[in-house]
């Protein structure tokens, strides 16, 4: 028997959200939260000069022109040969999960299963509805993907950078004072003496290089 999934979530959100769900079969996809927060920011005018119905017909837009553009990446030209065609690879997930939700994808990296991702949902879920001072009642920035001050912790964030830098300009050279902060860059400070400056290339020169003159 066949049958048309169609997803009615507060969770999607990103065009990946939605390229994963229409790859594993889904027909149609209402991001209803993500709509009501469009028409919620524009109602308290934190978005301007745009109606309620335009700001969600915008993002809609948006979303496919973001789903075909991850088609076009994988060479597919029609959403009937990318709907549930299942062209990815699970990173982090454990082959029990993946052999009873995910049949078929390919894995070589496992890790949690059904039970660690209900308690993550779970626990995300609660600290949505928790009260927090500094907020101001605003939502979380979040800091998935870029450092945020609040945000979730990145290896790669302003502390490191600024301190690397300051270091590099002073000209020191230990180990430790390099990589105080666990372990981003990896150096080899024993493999040789360096260069004489004097026999550095100079800067046009290696620009010319590049420009392969």
């Amino acid at each position: 028997m066949r049958v048309g999934i169609v997803v009615e979530s507060g969770e999607p959100r990103e065009v990946m959200h939605y390229a994963l769900l229409v790859g594993y079969g889904a027909g149609a996809v209402n991001p209803y939260l993500a709509i009501e927060t469009i028409e919620d920011l524009i109602a308290t005018g934190q978005l301007k000069n745009v109606d309620a119905s335009a700001g969600g017909d915008h993002y809609l837009k948006a979303a496919n022109k973001g789903i075909l553009k991850v088609m076009t990446k994988m060479g597919i030209s029609t959403l009937q040969s990318y709907r549930g065609a299942q062209i990815f690879e699970a990173i982090g997930l454990n082959r029990e999960l993946i052999d009873k939700y995910f049949t078929w994808t390919a894995s070589r990296i496992e890790g949690i299963g059904l039970e660690a991702i209900a308690s993550e949902t779970a626990a995300r879920h609660a600290h949505a509805f928790e009260v927090m001072p500094e907020l101001d009642g605003d939502l979380d920035v979040g800091g998935q993907y870029q450092w945020r001050r609040r945000g979730e912790f990145h290896m790669y964030n302003p502390t490191v950078t600024s301190g690397a830098d300051r270091r590099g300009r002073a000209g020191e050279r230990d180990r430790e004072a390099l990589q105080d902060r666990g372990d981003v860059l990896r150096l080899d400070l024993e493999g040789g003496a360096r260069e004489p400056r004097d026999r550095d290339e100079p800067h046009r020169r290696q620009v010319e290089h590049r420009r392969g003159r």
